[in-house]
Order: C-alpha cells, then structure tokens, then sequence
C-alpha cells in the first residue's frame, strides 16, 4: 500500500534513524520508534482489511468530527491518525494512506 505522510515533521521522524533525531520532539522516543514501525507495516499489507490480523494496532475507524479518520494504536496513550483516499486507475484499486498526526489519545 502506498503511504503518504503529511508533513515535513512526520517525514523527518520517520526517515530520520533513532540515534539522529535531533532536538526535543513532540513525542517520546519509544512512541517515534513504534510510530516507524507501524508505518513499515501499512506499507506492507495490501488492503485495510489486513490490518484486523495485527489485534494490537486496535485498528478503528473513528467517529465524530474525525470520522473520515481512522487510528491504530502506537502506545497506550498514543495513536496514529491517518485518512485513506481510494482511487481507480485500469480496474486497480490503491488505497493511499495519508498520515495526519500523532495523537494523544483523548486531547
């Protein structure tokens, strides 16, 4: 699956190796270091539905002013926001995951 993340800061997190991030972060270290690791795994299933086979990302579609949004979870206080767009080209269907932010759950 293609993954688009959204802005610069999330680029740098993610390309960045842990031992070179520099500065203070928003986010805990651990929480950058399983937000790597959830990424790599989005960009290795092939559709959403994959993603129920992993029971610890607590995958989830959110609801309210957020409800286009779906979330796995990074930690127990962490999530990963992310907005899928679905798009034909040839009768295939990719979905692109565009990752808006790293959550706080509950903030």
């Amino acid at each position: 699956m293609k993954v688009l993340l959204t802005t610069d800061e999330l680029v740098y997190l993610f390309e960045t190796p842990l031992d070179e991030i520099k500065g203070k972060q928003k986010v805990p270290i651990e929480v950058i270091k399983q937000f790597k690791n959830k990424v790599t795994i989005l960009m290795n299933i092939l559709t959403l539905t994959d993603l129920y086979k992993f029971g610890g990302l607590n995958f989830e579609k959110l609801k309210g002013e957020l409800k286009d949004y779906y979330s796995i979870r990074l930690n127990q206080q962490y999530r990963l926001i992310f907005q899928v767009v679905k798009t034909e080209n040839d009768r295939i269907i990719v979905e692109i995951i565009h990752i808006t932010e790293i959550s706080k759950h509950y903030e």
